[in-house]
């Protein structure tokens, strides 16, 4: 028999350890039999779900869903990818020479040439090389490093596998929507969820390259509107990094050890002569030791790593995608849930009265709230009236009003206050309420729109409320005049009374100058408005044939209040007076009290008598300096003249 070489021997070392480490563990092709995918679902379906049933309706679309795209997902060509640009080749080498290396130094001469005879010692160093080597926390934080590298980079299918779920589930809630109560309210899901949609680009947390990613598909529910589930699919990958680390290096320190344990090491050296004994002590004296490391660093095993951390990833993705599935459902099943509270009675009504759903389909996505609103408003207040008022075609008029003007129905608890406003006001509800005339009026108030455009044109809020404190006809006389001085009237110092004074007593008789002069007086001396108030004064000023002239007559010198002051305006009102443009009626009312205090009295004719003797002594003095020339004839002349 030929005694076999060292080369020989090395080769069927090398050989057993190769068969040991193609020995990959697999799922059972019973289990694999077993899982097969949901079955398919069409959309039309959903439109006819029972609301009860939804959520596992949605549960059943995303299963589905993630189950098809988690098949199509490469994981094993990620893996090989990562795999050679960190080079892990090299990294596996190496782990394998320092565990050489500690169990070489940790390991005596003869025991290691016994390992090259002793399957039990061969078998003992390639455990400790296998623990060394594959177990140390060394060799983990590289796979870790890949694991991390090989979970960011199928995070973005991942997401987008959340994402087509999630539309695919969405779209089934929009045609549930459709089908069971109104097109209206599955176009307003879909503008919230693009309202979601903005708020996230607008999120510097949002992760804007995956929102471009989102743009590419733009088959999926409200264009890119499907964000729901996304952070669900980051939450998982970052689970499945720890997962896929802690796996792939239990599996293959486990599949070495097992098959190591399982299969033995057979006898690697023969007993036959000496010499031969002591050839071999000599070529290995490091035993088995050698062969064991050449085995652990063979291209095969090194490719089952790759397969055994792909096969860990799939193991990872097989766990955690369902419990994806799941929570994206519930997402997507919580959108109909707030959706639902906030249209709860919308919804019902649509489902229970022909009449609302055929306004309801009719209504425009973005009158939704208010038509909401509306319904809220009219069963808090008038509950028994939700029939009356959706038959008579009323509900369906104060919908086409404004949003704003609803504040009128909330302030009054009122639908019939709203509409004699509306129908009064017409384009100008708005002004009604953003002035708040309807806290201080009624629609009634008014004769017509004019008249209530005249109000709303003083555009001051408390110039209206105190317009309205006149009566109809004070409240029209006064705002004839202009603009600016019916706005001054009413923002000045005059009360209510006052100022129903002097628009029922003066401006509704006096021509549209005279009242524009009239006011003018009053704002410019407010202490007029006494005088004013006088029924004597009214009977005069009235019947006054130049009503500015008096005007004026009153106005002037009423600030002068202490004597001399008050004697001279006294002798100044005569002018105006004898002149014949101020009666003497007006001056004894400007001046009656002066003149019947004695003490002033005396102080007048004192003034009058020293008037009128300075007027006499200067008209003495102009008689005294006239020169008369008087030319007499001659009787001469006359006589001849007579012959």
């Amino acid at each position: 028999m030929q005694k076999p070489n060292q080369k020989q021997r090395y080769s069927l070392t090398v050989s057993f350890f190769i068969s040991l480490l193609l020995m990959s563990l697999s799922l059972p092709s019973a289990a694999r039999a077993q899982s097969t995918a949901p079955g398919s679902y069409t959309f039309e379906e959903c439109d006819q779900v029972d609301e009860a049933s939804l959520r596992d309706e949605l549960n059943r679309i995303t299963q589905t869903v993630v189950a098809d795209e988690q098949g199509r997902l490469d994981v094993v060509g990620i893996v090989n990818r990562h795999w050679r640009d960190m080079g892990m080749d090299l990294k596996v080498d190496s782990a394998v020479n320092d565990a050489i290396d500690l169990v070489r130094s940790d390991t005596g001469f003869w025991e290691r040439i016994w390992s090259g005879w002793a399957p039990s010692k061969a078998e003992e160093l390639a455990t400790r090389v296998a623990k060394e080597a594959f177990g140390s926390d060394g060799f983990a934080s590289r796979f870790e490093e890949l694991s991390t590298l090989v979970a960011d980079d199928i995070v973005e299918e991942i997401r987008l596998v959340t994402a087509k779920s999630a539309s695919s589930a969405l779209i089934c809630v929009q045609e549930f929507i459709g089908g069971r109560f109104s097109k209206t309210l599955t176009v307003e899901l879909n503008r919230q969820i693009e309202a979601d949609l903005e708020l996230l680009k607008l999120d510097p947390d949002t992760d804007q390259n995956f929102l471009d990613i989102l743009e590419i598909h733009s088959n999926l529910a409200g264009g890119v509107a499907v964000v729901i589930g996304t952070q669900i699919g980051v939450a998982i990958v970052k689970r499945l990094t720890s997962i896929v680390t802690r796996n792939i290096i239990a599996t293959i320190l486990s599949r070495i050890l097992g098959s190591i344990v399982v299969t033995g090491i057979p006898f690697v050296g023969w007993i036959v002569g000496g010499a031969l004994v002591v050839i071999d002590l000599y070529n290995s004296r490091d035993g088995a030791l050698p062969f064991i490391q050449d085995s652990f660093q063979e291209d095969t095993v090194k490719t089952e790593m790759q397969e055994w951390m792909a096969e860990a990833v799939g193991e990872g993705l097989r766990l955690e995608m369902p419990t994806l599935a799941r929570n994206v459902a519930d997402s997507a099943f919580s959108q109909w849930q707030d959706f639902r509270r906030k249209f709860a009675r919308v919804l019902a009504l649509s489902e229970t009265n022909p009449r609302f759903k055929q306004i309801l389909d009719f209504t425009e996505v973005d009158q939704l709230a208010k038509l909401s609103e509306l319904v809220a408003l009219v069963e808090e207040y008038e509950p028994d009236r939700l029939e009356d008022l959706l038959n008579s075609g009323q509900f369906e008029f104060m919908q086409t009003l404004p949003e704003e003007s609803l504040e009128i129905f909330r302030h009054s608890g009122r639908s019939e206050t709203l509409i004699s406003w509306a129908e009064l006001a017409s384009d100008l509800i708005v002004k009604v309420v953003q002035h708040q005339l309807y806290l201080v009026s009624e629609a009634a108030d008014f004769v017509d729109r004019d008249a209530l455009e005249n109000v709303l044109g003083l555009e001051d809020e408390t110039a209206i409320r105190k317009s309205m404190s006149l009566n109809s006809e004070e409240r029209e006389a006064l705002l004839a005049l202009t603009l600016e001085s019916a706005r001054s009237l009413l923002l000045g110092d005059l009360n209510t009374d006052q100022l129903s004074l002097i628009a029922a007593t003066y401006l509704k008789a006096l021509s549209p100058q005279d009242a524009e002069f009239l006011a003018s007086s009053v704002l410019n001396n407010p202490a007029l408005i006494s005088l004013l108030e006088s029924e004597t004064v009214q009977n005069a000023l009235l019947q006054s044939q130049n009503l500015q002239a008096a005007l004026r007559f009153l106005s002037e010198g009423t600030d002068r209040e202490q004597w001399p002051g008050r004697i001279f305006q006294v002798l100044e009102d005569l002018g105006p007076v004898l002149s014949g443009d101020v009666s003497w009626l007006l001056f004894w009312v400007k001046n009656g009290t002066t003149i019947s205090n004695p003490r002033n009295l005396l102080s007048i004719l004192g003034g009058l008598l020293l008037l009128f003797l300075i007027l006499k002594i200067a008209w003495g003095r102009r008689r005294t300096e006239v020169n008369v020339t008087v030319n007499v004839p001659d009787h001469r002349e006359a006589d001849r003249d007579r012959k």
